[in-house]
């Protein structure tokens, strides 16, 4: 309660694990074969079934964009899969050049920014207008001096449509993207 500051235990998860909240502030988890929802304080656990994917593998990884009322997620195979919570649909929608999927992020347009790939992650980014993946190559930053992002734990959407990614490694700096937005037409 973010009013009172008393943690309550609400319900046992069927499988716990990364979350993501949806526009209309519910909760959503995976689940064993489905995804579960938590909402005005009642656990649904068979919410929505999961497709055909690697939901065992691996963390899930979810993103939600600003405005957005569809959501992404990824199994660890690199499929991604949009999801919209008013009819309680998942559909595959692109594949990542590389596996496992790291953080992702939608932009104000609707298109998802994300990184993929172990070792030295590469960015990609699904257009939903032209419904097409793309691989945008690695991160690098020449501000100081030439600098190699390598793995990434942490991604959100600014308030301008810029896009933050947090590294997780040694030195776990934060990382700036400024997508040109465009109009979302969907």
């Amino acid at each position: 309660d973010t009013r009172t500051g008393e943690i309550t235990s609400a319900h046992d998860l069927p499988c716990p694990g990364r979350m993501a909240r949806d526009p209309d502030e519910a909760v959503i988890g995976v689940g064993r074969g489905s995804l579960w929802r938590w909402k005005d304080g009642e656990l649904e656990e068979d919410w929505v079934a999961l497709p055909e994917g690697s939901w065992t593998k691996g963390a899930v990884q979810w993103s939600g964009g600003p405005g957005l009322r569809a959501m992404y997620l990824a199994d660890s195979e690199g499929h991604i899969f949009r999801l919209d919570p008013e009819d309680a649909s998942i559909r595959l929608v692109a594949r990542t050049p590389l596996k496992p999927v790291g953080p992702m992020s939608a932009t104000f347009d609707g298109r998802l920014f994300g990184f993929c790939g172990d070792g030295i992650s590469r960015l990609f980014c699904y257009d939903p207008q032209e419904e097409r993946m793309a691989d945008l190559g690695v991160a690098v930053s020449v501000l100081e001096r030439r600098r190699y992002g390598y793995q990434f734990g942490a991604a959100t959407c600014g308030r301008d449509g810029e896009l933050v990614f947090g590294e997780d490694d040694d030195l776990g700096h934060l990382w700036l993207y400024f997508p040109r937005i465009r109009p979302a037409r969907f």
